[in-house]
């Protein structure tokens, strides 16, 4: 019989292996327009207007130090772009633009700095879905096949 610490350890490692199946990507660094433009067709890697936009914003972010979108970029990242005061910003928080930044810097040292970058959002859902489980376990003192079932 497997002890209660190997369960856990081996429901964790399924758990990411399952996060980790559902990024998507290509090889490749793509920060000009042209490049990612080929992303976003159907079954790309920017195929839904959520993670074009939080990408270009990324992007943004990074290259020109604003939250504010150049116009070649806007056209990605439509139909999730507002227009104020003559510039172009997400219709998103940029929390989630934030964070891939790091993902993004680390994966173009390896050429896969899309790939790391939504690698971010899987790796942010595994945290969260451990927290929850600590809290019904620890705070709510649920027993750990129900603290599972919980989250």
């Amino acid at each position: 019989m497997w002890s209660k610490k190997s369960r856990l350890t081996i429901f964790i490692l399924a758990v990411l292996v399952l996060y980790l199946a559902t990024i998507r990507g290509t090889f490749g660094n793509f920060h000009e327009p042209a490049e990612i433009k080929t992303l976003k067709k159907i079954g790309g890697a920017l195929q839904g207007s959520h993670t074009s936009s939080t990408y270009i914003l990324m992007l943004s972010i990074l290259k020109n130090g604003t939250v504010s979108i150049p116009k070649e970029y806007a056209d990605l990242a439509f139909p999730d772009v507002g227009y104020l005061n003559g510039s172009f910003y997400s219709l998103f928080p940029p929390g989630m633009a934030v964070s891939m930044i790091p993902f993004y810097r680390f994966g173009s040292i390896f050429n896969l700095g899309q790939v790391m970058s939504f690698a971010a959002t899987s790796l942010f859902s595994l945290g969260t879905m451990l927290a929850l489980w600590r809290i019904c376990r620890d705070i709510f003192s649920f027993s750990d096949i129900s603290s599972l079932l919980a989250i």
